[in-house]
């Protein structure tokens, strides 16, 4: 299995602090067998840790990870690096609610 280098660029919003959002943009080497929710979580253990997400089953069921990756909805649990099929990556809150914190929003 092959490792990919990716450009990732994540939306980012904290109301405590930002007056807007915004987007941070990290390179990462991963398997393209990881998840989405393996991306961020290696993000946040080896480049920010301040990003925030939603994560619970892991599984897929209930839905709590959907992100948008490039502009469509995924459960970032499931989706792979291999089914987004992409060097570049923007990832975004999936949820129409108000933004709470990056890519973590109201339910």
């Amino acid at each position: 299995m092959e490792n990919h280098v990716l450009k990732v660029k994540v939306f980012r919003f904290d109301p405590t602090r930002d007056a807007e959002p915004h987007y941070d943009t990290y390179e990462v080497s991963l398997d393209e067998q990881e998840t989405i929710m393996g991306l961020l979580k290696h993000i946040v253990e080896h480049q920010d840790p301040s990003l925030a997400f939603r994560e619970s089953c892991r599984i897929g069921n209930c839905l709590i990870c959907t992100v948008k990756v490039n502009g469509r909805k995924v459960l970032s649990c499931r989706e792979t690096l291999k089914d987004v099929a992409s060097d570049e990556l923007v990832l975004e809150p999936a949820a129409e609610g108000q933004v709470i914190r990056d890519l973590v929003c109201d339910l």
